[in-house]
């Protein structure tokens, strides 16, 4: 897989950092200032709302209709504002993970085998659908299936040593094969 990466950088990796970026820097900076400006002005018609209530100028059923309204905008308004801030610092840290990965694989040290530095940095999970198929879900977003050949099938001591290195307790390690056991015993050896 990595190697696949290095060999694919440049019509992979670098368009996707491309827009990434272009995605970090849409207008959603806009579309979140609009949203602020729009509870602020959601505070203000209730200040306001609250002084004609007080002063005798509103019946009550008018102001808490208009109240509850505003309260419903503000919480809609608060909550997009939070989803915004959540998918920027996804985005931004897949940003990021992008472009270690694609300054990894300029320098073009392809593998001839398996390579404990690299699978750490960049890969967050393994799920194996089949003998034959496995998915890496790496950190920066992506998820690439690879299709295990025979040698790699055959081998049944990989599971174990991928879950070394993932696990360095023994007790933590039984723990995991334990929860894999039922979907994925063939694999374990």
């Amino acid at each position: 897989m990595m190697n696949k990466l290095i060999y694919s950088r440049k019509f992979l990796l670098q368009p996707l950092l491309a827009n990434l970026q272009v995605q970090a820097n849409s207008d959603t900076n806009g579309q979140l200032s609009s949203l602020v400006n729009q509870v602020k002005a959601n505070d203000c018609k209730a200040e306001t709302l609250t002084e004609l209530m007080q002063s005798g100028l509103l019946d009550k059923a008018i102001y808490v209709n208009q109240t509850a309204q505003l309260e419903q905008d503000t919480y809609q308004c608060r909550e997009k504002i939070k989803q915004f801030n959540s998918n920027n610092t996804d985005s931004a840290n897949n940003f990021e993970n992008v472009r270690t990965l694609l300054h990894w694989c300029q320098q073009g040290q392809k593998l001839s085998g398996f390579n404990k530095a690299p699978f750490q940095d960049f890969v967050q999970q393994i799920v194996v659908n089949s003998p034959k198929e496995a998915v890496f879900k790496l950190k920066c977003g992506l998820r690439l299936t690879e299709k295990l050949t025979k040698a790699a099938c055959l081998d049944e001591h990989f599971y174990r040593g991928v879950i070394r290195q993932r696990f360095s307790e023994p007790i933590r390690q039984a723990e995991y094969l334990y929860s894999i056991i039922e979907s994925e015993g063939d694999l374990i050896g």
